[in-house]
């Protein structure tokens, strides 16, 4: 500024926007170097731009994650047992979404990440982990009601648990399976898409339902 009691100064890192070294440099900056700075000077430092931007929200996705994760596994176990009238049903219901959602998130890092299968390697957007969590755990509870439902009215039918899983499986296991592989299909074809943020999604939402 003209007066000189504000000054910018614009650092290149020798890595890229999305190294992993140039969030630790940011970090670095913030948290120790001009920490150190400001105490000698008593200049007051900030460290800006499009990159730390993208870190920053980053790093609040990651902060809020598990909060956000416990809310809607909590929930859905609330309204399970409340349909169900069981504790271990959405136990085992949770969990087995949560496994493959976390194979579907492992997938993800694997081939765009690491870049597996000759992609070129890169960051996931910081919000897409949050939106196949929420989107594919709504999806994999709807095809948990639908099964046990009817598995549950056969039971109230006849009484012969054998039975009602038997049926229950024959009668809705088939249309969830029909369902699941259109769904699958549909997020599929978003990774022939030219945006690199839409085969994510598709592939990430792909690899869960079909998991």
């Amino acid at each position: 500024s003209r007066d000189g009691k504000v000054s910018t100064v614009i650092a290149f890192p020798t890595t890229s926007p999305q190294d992993e070294r140039t969030t630790r440099l940011v970090h670095t900056l913030r948290d120790d170097v001009l920490v150190k700075l400001r105490q000698r000077t008593g200049a007051h430092y900030l460290v800006g731009g499009s990159t730390t931007a993208v870190i920053d929200y980053a790093d609040t996705v990651s902060a809020r994650m598990p909060l956000f994760i416990a809310i809607v596994v909590g929930l859905s176990l609330l309204i399970l047992v409340m349909v169900f009238r069981s504790v271990l049903v959405p136990l085992k219901a949770a969990l087995l979404n949560l496994l493959s959602i976390g194979a579907a998130l492992g997938a993800m890092t694997l081939v765009f990440q690491k870049g597996m299968f000759g992609l070129e390697p890169g960051p996931i957007e910081a919000y897409l982990p949050i939106m196949i969590f929420a989107i594919v755990f709504g999806l994999s509870m709807d095809y948990e009601i639908f099964l046990v439902s009817r598995i549950r009215e056969e039971w109230n039918r006849t009484r012969d648990a054998s039975v009602a899983i038997r049926e229950g499986l024959a009668h809705t296991g088939s249309v969830v399976l029909a369902a699941g592989a259109i769904m699958a299909a549909v997020f599929g074809a978003f990774i022939l898409g030219g945006d690199r943020m839409l085969q994510q999604f598709g592939f990430g939402m792909a690899v869960a339902v079909f998991v």
